[in-house]
């Protein structure tokens, strides 16, 4: 029996000695499994690990939820009183905090996204991207400030000169933005000052 066995293995090493694309079309195939099989078990491993995280998250809020319960159970009228006022303290601090934060989320975005709205700026009420926890919803803010760049007038042509040069008339109308202010010499920025072109930015 032993023979019989090796000889079918024999065999079979030199077909596949004397078959190169067999030999190539198997390593390549034990190759791309592999891969293949390595890819799907490091995605796996990641939505594993989310998940726990997730549940792990859970457990703890659960956990905080139900010492929060035991401790308030315990206490007496005035501690229960003293309690809720404090964590009503917290929460609105956090909520006035988060809508200071969105307010200064929505200029920068709006500042990267190269939207000019000082017009409006007041209008928009960024207390709504705040959540009751005083969480700051960026993805909301994102959103607003691309809707408002489709709104805005387009930018007129920038000129060749530099923002610190005046160039002829008296100037009344040329108003400096606070992109030109940040390339003017202190010079520059005194004669713009006398020449009222900063009275906007003050």
């Amino acid at each position: 029996m032993s023979g019989d066995s090796t000889a079918a293995a024999t065999g079979a090493e030199s077909t596949a000695s004397t078959d190169p694309t067999a030999t190539a079309a198997s390593t390549a195939s034990t190759a791309t499994d592999d891969t293949i099989d390595w890819k799907a078990r490091a995605e796996k491993a990641e939505a594993d690990a989310e998940k726990w995280k997730k549940h792990s998250r859970k457990n703890e809020d659960d956990l905080k939820t139900e010492r929060e319960k035991a401790k308030t159970a315990t206490m007496t009228a005035d501690e229960k009183a003293t309690a809720d006022a404090e964590q009503r303290g917290r929460q609105a601090a956090a909520v006035d905090y988060g809508k200071r934060l969105a307010a200064a989320e929505f200029k920068a975005a709006a500042a990267t996204a190269g939207v000019d709205l000082s017009e409006v700026a007041d209008l928009v009420d960024t207390a709504k991207f705040v959540d009751e926890k005083g969480e700051v919803d960026e993805a909301a803010i994102k959103a607003a400030v691309k809707r408002f760049a489709k709104l805005a007038p387009a930018k007129p042509p920038a000129s060749g000169a530099s923002g610190g040069e005046f160039s002829g008339g008296n100037g009344a109308g040329n108003k400096i933005t606070e992109a030109q202010l940040a390339t003017m010499s202190k010079a520059q920025i005194a004669q713009a000052y006398d020449d009222g072109k900063l009275s906007h930015l003050l």
